[in-house]
């Protein structure tokens, strides 16, 4: 579950580190799949400067379990990430990322993210 103010990783090769969340998309709680706007908390040092500015973003993990409606099977992370989107929301802001794609995003309108993955569990 994803709120206001709860601070996520980002999992790509970006310079960004932390990502603080504003709002979700079209909802008032996120899970896996969905999109939110936040800005950025923290960077590496000694790189260009995103400080304050404001990202769209696909949520990955999160720390709450996510069920799964084919039985008793459940997933979870052991923290909370997020991929940054450039400005048309539709192509990956870093060239690369850190992080197992679960099925929710196959169902999710972000299909492409699945392109660029090695593994999905």
């Amino acid at each position: 579950m994803i709120r206001r103010n709860t601070k996520l990783f980002v999992f790509d090769n970006s310079t960004i580190k932390l990502l603080k969340c504003l709002s979700v998309v079209r909802r008032n709680v996120g899970s896996v799949g969905d999109l939110i706007l936040g800005v950025v908390r923290r960077e590496f040092y000694n790189r260009r400067s995103f400080r304050k500015r404001f990202f769209f973003a696909v949520i990955m993990a999160t720390k709450k379990i996510i069920f799964r409606k084919a039985g008793a099977y459940y997933v979870r992370f052991p923290r909370s990430g997020v991929l940054l989107l450039k400005d048309e929301k539709d192509s990956l802001f870093g060239t690369r990322f850190y992080a197992r794609i679960p099925i929710e995003i196959r169902k999710s309108a972000f299909r492409d993210i699945c392109q660029f993955s090695r593994k999905t569990f």
